[in-house]
């Protein structure tokens, strides 16, 4: 472990981005799930952003990877993924670059929430209801309820939604107090 202290064991790539995307110093990047190194650096350019990576130099990452950024949940943090496009590619090694066309980020949550604003608001009110109703017919029968859900059979929906509370019905637990 100390070696890796001191860049032993370990290589650098550069990852061209078109944003952030949140990404931040210290992230962690990640191939097939596996932990494989850190971000160490985000700069701004003149066409983005540049990351810079530390891997392990004993994980083989396939140079034709696409570099991800991708969140833990909706508002957790950031990491970068490689996902490789074919099996077959050399790989990676010390001064590579990921050239943007190869990346992915995430979509700006502002951008996409001010847009669902803007579609909702445009819906007159009295039209609004039968929207919800017309999409809960859409797709009624494609995911289990949930009690307390409006969908939810009556002797449900007074249920207590608890930790222990499980979707389909076949395994759902009542909180007992």
């Amino acid at each position: 472990m100390q070696a890796n202290v001191f860049g032993v064991g370990r290589y650098t790539v550069t990852v061209d981005l078109p944003a952030s995307g949140g990404l931040y110093p210290t992230a962690n990047v990640s191939y097939r799930g596996t932990d494989v190194g850190q971000v160490t650096d985000v700069q701004v350019t003149d066409t983005g952003v540049r990351a810079v990576l530390s891997l392990k130099s004993d994980v083989q990452v396939p140079s034709n990877s696409e570099a991800e950024v991708h969140s833990r949940s909706a508002i957790g943090e950031q990491y970068l993924d490689f996902v490789p496009k074919s099996d077959g590619s050399r790989p990676l090694k010390d001064g590579d670059v990921i050239a943007t066309a190869d990346t992915r980020i995430p979509p700006d949550i502002a951008t996409l929430l001010d847009a669902a604003n803007t579609a909702i608001t445009a819906i007159p009110p009295d039209n609004l209801k039968t929207l919800i109703d017309e999409g809960n017919t859409a797709v009624a029968g494609l995911g289990p309820i949930c009690p307390g859900s409006s969908t939810a059979p009556p002797s449900w929906r007074s249920t207590r939604v608890t930790r222990s509370t499980r979707c389909p019905s076949s395994s759902m637990t009542r909180d007992p107090y």
